[in-house]
């Protein structure tokens, strides 16, 4: 196969993940049921669409021509003689510098040339690398418009009297605390094994607190592994979490992970029961240098300690791109030739098989993008909902449960060094001349929190309306979203 060929068939591979293919979780799963038909589109529809597509585009420029070379066929005859044209339709040699037949042969080479030559297949494929090769860097789209064939970019602008710009402007971005997620591989031999790590325990940062850097290493207490036999699936158990002291010495301060990785080996090698799945993840796979185990670990430790973008409008973005590099570095003025109409015909053509080819990779690109985009502005469940109450508004009724509830004591003996009274009279006298002491209902059971709410429902104005502060731990966007829904269009301010 040609050497461009396999330049673009090698980078579309890798568009498309297929070095993800016998992963079985999350959008992975759903990537795979379209597997096979973008297989049939890399290996074997995009070198039949460039001739298809120039097929299309020249089967009626041709038809044209040869209803022209027909016309100019019956002038040679009727002017020159039947003699001038041989058993095959070419002008004979003897009439060859008559201008009539210099028109007819003129018209028999454009025929020829609006066909696919190799040069016009190699500029073909060379500009599709080119144009994804550039948007393209680790799992992310680039989304800088490039200015020409340099490395000079261009800031798209309307004009704005001020224009404030950044790169990542129509992107999402996704912080690596937010997908620490278990992870799952196929291993299609003997019978098929299904392989999924899973975290036990993880020491994240808190916020965007930038303490002591984590790493995965395998689950310290106990076995780190479970296998279901008659599933054929093995879960191996890791935890994510800073180095200790031993460890900073043992690893350094280069290629750690990696190290972690190779040193470890062993354990999860034996904490395998099946001796058939041990030599499989044991064993580098086709092509491959390292065993199927570090593959898939090193994937998962990159994936989850990478920061990485989602483009919110990958498809408009390309296709708005692809129309500027088709006019600014693929089509040149010089090979317009204005005295050679056949040629400039063909390169027109090109041009067209170009932009028809790219957007279909576009299409297909865009797809799995905006799947992920889905996934990521889905909104999220709310694991939890608490309150903080102050004394005064909880009913008298419940107040002996507050008194009664050691938790709460030693949460208001940290905050507010608060010392529990001797004696049920002292302490329900205590809550009586401290009415904005808060209650957390995180401390009581559902019982509780329940009458209490129900209690604060039925005063003026319900339970929103008394609500004067609201505190969310969660992702940054999923947060804005909950919030937008309640409070887009309206003025919130305080005397």
């Amino acid at each position: 196969m040609t050497n461009h060929r396999t330049k673009l068939k090698t980078l579309l591979r890798e568009l498309f993940q297929f070095d993800a293919a016998d992963l079985d979780f999350g959008i992975y799963r759903i990537m795979n049921q379209r597997r096979a038909e973008i297989d049939d589109f890399v290996e074997r529809g995009l070198l039949g669409a460039v001739a298809q597509e120039f097929a299309l585009l020249q089967e009626g420029v041709v038809e044209e021509k040869r209803e022209e070379l027909s016309g100019l066929a019956r002038q040679v005859r009727e002017t020159l003689g039947e003699s001038a044209l041989d058993a095959d339709g070419n002008i004979v040699e003897t009439y060859a510098q008559i201008p009539l037949a210099l028109r007819y042969v003129q018209k028999q080479e454009e025929i020829v040339r609006a066909t696919v030559s190799a040069e016009a297949e190699a500029e073909i494929f060379n500009a599709l690398y080119t144009f994804f090769s550039r948007y393209y860097d680790q799992g992310d789209f680039v989304t800088k418009r490039r200015y020409s064939r340099t490395h000079k970019y261009a800031i798209p602008y309307n004009g704005e009297e001020v224009l404030l710009h950044w790169a990542n402007r129509d992107q999402y971005y996704v912080k690596t605390a937010d997908v620490l997620t278990d992870y799952a591989f196929r291993v299609d031999s003997h019978g098929g094994y299904r392989v999924r790590f899973k975290l036990a325990a993880a020491d994240t940062e808190q916020g965007n607190v930038k303490g002591d850097k984590r790493y995965f290493f395998p689950a310290a207490e106990g076995v780190p592994s479970e296998y279901d036999e008659d599933r054929r699936e093995l879960t191996l158990f890791f935890e994510y979490r800073p180095l200790n002291d031993a460890e900073e010495t043992t690893y350094g301060r280069a290629r750690i992970q990696e190290k972690i990785i190779e040193t470890t080996r062993g354990r999860l090698l034996n904490a395998v029961p099946d001796v058939t799945l041990r030599g499989l993840l044991a064993t580098p796979p086709a092509g491959k240098e390292v065993p199927l185990l570090d593959l898939h670990l090193t994937r998962w430790t990159r994936k989850a300690t990478s920061d990485y973008f989602i483009h919110k409008d990958l498809q408009g973005f390309l296709e708005r791109e692809l129309d500027f590099y088709l006019k600014n570095e693929v089509m040149r003025l010089d090979d317009l030739d204005t005295e050679n109409a056949a040629r400039a015909e063909q390169y027109l053509t090109r041009l067209v098989v170009i932009k028809r080819l790219a957007r279909k990779i576009i299409a297909f690109l865009a797809q799995i993008e905006d799947f992920e985009k889905a996934l990521f502005e889905k909104p999220k469940f709310v694991l939890s909902s608490e309150w903080c109450v102050t004394l005064d508004r909880v009913p008298e009724d419940l107040l002996p449960q507050v008194a009664a509830n050691d938790a709460q004591w030693a949460e208001w003996e940290r905050l507010f060094g608060v010392q529990k009274p001797v004696g049920q009279d002292a302490i329900l006298s205590y809550l009586a001349e401290h009415p904005t002491l808060t209650v957390d209902t995180a401390l009581y059971d559902v019982a509780f929190k329940d009458a209490l709410l129900a209690a604060l429902s039925e005063r003026d104005g319900g339970l929103e309306a008394q609500r004067d502060g609201l505190l969310i731990h969660g992702e940054n966007f999923q947060a804005l979203t909950l919030l937008q829904a309640a409070y887009q269009g309206k003025r919130h301010y305080r005397k």
